[in-house]
């Protein structure tokens, strides 16, 4: 079974992400222009409620490009999240604790 699309991707437009972070749930958009293409949630783990706001939008947004990787894999896309501290992601070491997630191509992928 696979998730329905609302809307059918355009492979020559840029994709847009939208994600946010709560205490309980991480929610992503993969959208172009005003139109969804797709939907991404999961109930936050137990071992990353103790986490900060700013690691859980992290968590978050990885695990939601990583879902869309057959549209993203290859494109420049743009995220949009409320944490404007994700901006300098690549200005810390913070590829250290994505490599621990697995997940170090996809934030190269992201961020470039």
């Amino acid at each position: 079974m696979t998730a329905p699309l609302l809307q059918m991707p355009d492979f020559n437009s840029p994709f847009i992400v939208d994600c946010d972070a709560s205490g309980s749930g991480f929610g992503a958009m993969l959208h172009q222009g005003d139109g969804a293409i797709a939907y991404f949630s999961r109930a936050v783990a137990p071992h990353h409620q103790k986490l900060s706001a700013y690691e859980r939008e992290l968590i978050g947004l990885v695990k939601a490009v990583h879902n869309w990787r057959p549209y993203l894999w290859g494109r420049a896309f743009l995220v949009k999240t409320d944490h404007y501290s994700l901006k300098f992601i690549l200005d810390q070491s913070y590829l250290l604790f994505c490599g621990i997630l697995g997940s170090v191509n996809c934030l190269v992928m992201i961020f470039q």
